[in-house]
């Protein structure tokens, strides 16, 4: 309803209520003019504080918004960063907008908010998905520290008691006096063979770079282990397939055990009946009962094209009828075939293992990224429930969260904060079996702020989309710049009644009828 048409009908409720009251009444007053006055005069007043719409006053102003300064307050910053960013929050904080200053980090970049950065660019890389900030603050850096003499050393990760293994560190200059340390011995040189000892154990092989007077060493986990793993031989009587497998289990450092209660079980001329685990059968009987040669062509560019193998059955081929040994005779190269054959028998059978892989010798400070995966039997990865663990000796040192991924591919980050021997706890289930991994990381004394070179492409990005780019001797550019204002409409609605004098004519009114009323005995 419009303001005009609640005054009209106000005014026409007014008048008829006095004209009813006082011109209708057989009770004549001798001021009647008067009194209908008043009661026309409330009365209209209060019916139409009751119909009137309300006033709408419509105004622009500003949206309020928040503006981050990030300041990158790591060791390579040469200058008081978080400094310069207060000096930025108080030339621009003001009424609408609002400041916020605190230190960079790539989890302190907001979503959908405008910042800006304050640094020296020596910062790691962001992905796509990080905004770029609206203004950037350059700020000179510190001499960097020289890099690492060494990258990195190739070596095993588990290795058989007793065995000699190869070692090769990885150098990031050509001229180095280096040595390798391993269970007390010690190497010149950047490649070359180690032995494992008999004890079982994890053991350290330590490298030990100098040129000059820098002086940098590197350190990787080897774990010792009695066999690679355990395969069971079960057999009635002895048989030639007996010493072909032997031979096969000792060029693969597999311990051949007399046991069904493994992962692993080959069977010569026996029938097990096991119904729970895959069993792979050779034949147990005499050469001489294998009088059909057989045509096999394996389909691998590393064996032979074609072989010739002799079985019981004339016209198929079953290779648990085949006996190896009479074809072995016959042509050597069955011998590959045979141990390829066992081969993928054991990827077939093994039980899932966790697969995983990061920098093992990260620097203190240093951000490390790690992939996981449970390998299941067919060599591809399979999901699973993971947590991860980071403990120093005894003390819980972090958790990192695991993101998850439909190829079964998981991640995850953590960042070591001092120098030392930390152990990566890995546990997976699935299908309601545990798996667990643990590996050692070296922390090195060095300093990632210290080494971290400046990258100029993700900088580049970053200037290519901001509004301005200021340093320390040219400070005009965030000094004449102001963050673009948003408005709104801002809608008041008040009554149009909502004064005090409206009210209070009102009652004066009705007060004036009241008494005049009881002065003439009309109440």
């Amino acid at each position: 309803m419009t303001s005009l048409g609640a005054a009209g009908i106000a005014l026409l409720v007014g008048a008829t209520a006095a004209f009813v009251l006082y011109y209708t009444s057989s009770k004549k007053s001798e001021s009647v003019g008067v009194l209908a006055f008043l009661r026309f005069g409330w009365m209209a007043l209060l019916v139409y504080a009751i119909l009137s719409p309300a006033l709408v006053i419509k105004q622009e102003v500003n949206r309020p918004r928040v503006l981050w300064i990030l300041a990158d307050t790591s060791r390579s910053v040469q200058g008081d960063a978080m400094g310069i960013a207060k000096e930025i929050n108080n030339t621009h904080h003001g009424q609408s907008l609002q400041c916020i200053t605190v230190p960079y980090s790539p989890d302190a970049i907001p979503a959908e908010q405008p910042w800006i950065y304050v640094g020296d660019g020596h910062i790691e890389s962001l992905n796509s998905s990080f905004a770029s900030p609206i203004g950037i603050y350059n700020m000179p850096a510190n001499p960097l520290d020289e890099p690492s003499l060494l990258q990195g050393i190739s070596v095993p990760q588990r290795v058989v008691a007793g065995s000699n293994f190869p070692f090769r560190v990885q150098l990031s200059r050509g001229e180095v006096d280096l040595t390798v340390h391993w269970n007390g011995q010690q190497i010149h040189g950047v490649e070359g063979i180690l032995r494992a000892p008999e004890e079982l154990g994890t053991y350290a092989v330590k490298a030990v770079g100098t040129t000059g007077n820098q002086t940098d060493q590197i350190a990787v986990s080897v774990q010792v282990e009695k066999e690679y793993r355990k395969v069971g031989l079960l057999s009635d009587a002895a048989h030639p397939h007996e010493m072909m497998v032997r031979r096969w289990a000792k060029k693969r450092r597999y311990g051949i055990v007399r046991e069904s209660n493994v992962s692993n079980i080959i069977a010569i001329g026996k029938d097990l009946g096991l119904e729970d685990k895959e069993v792979l059968k050779l034949c147990g009987g005499l050469p001489t009962a294998f009088d059909f040669a057989q045509v096999y062509r394996p389909g691998k560019s590393s064996l032979p094209s074609s072989v010739k193998l002799w079985t019981s059955q004339e016209r198929t081929l079953d290779l648990s009828r085949v006996h190896w040994y009479r074809s072995a005779l016959e042509d050597e190269k069955v011998i590959a075939v045979f141990e390829d054959y066992l081969d993928q028998f054991i990827a077939r059978t093994s039980p899932p293992r966790i697969s995983f892989s990061g920098n093992l010798s990260p620097l203190k400070s240093q951000k490390s990224a790690w992939t996981l995966a449970l390998i299941g039997s067919d060599g591809l990865p399979q999901k699973a429930n993971s947590r991860v663990e980071i403990w120093k000796g005894e003390e819980l040192i972090d958790a990192p969260l695991v993101e998850e991924s439909e190829s079964g591919i998981y991640a995850f980050a953590t960042q070591f904060n001092s120098v030392g021997t930390f152990e990566i706890r890995i546990q997976m289930n699935s299908d309601q079996e545990g798996f667990v991994a643990t590996e050692r990381v070296e922390v090195g004394e060095g300093d990632i702020e210290a080494i971290r070179p400046y990258n100029q492409r993700l900088i580049n990005e970053w200037k290519q989309q901001a509004q301005w780019v200021a340093s320390d001797t040219n400070t005009s550019a965030y000094e004449a710049w102001e963050l673009e204002r948003q408005t709104m409409e801002l809608t008041i609605k008040n009554p149009q009644h909502y004064t005090w004098w409206y009210w209070g004519l009102t009652l004066l009114l009705a007060a004036l009828e009241w008494v005049l009323r009881r002065r003439q005995g009309l109440i």
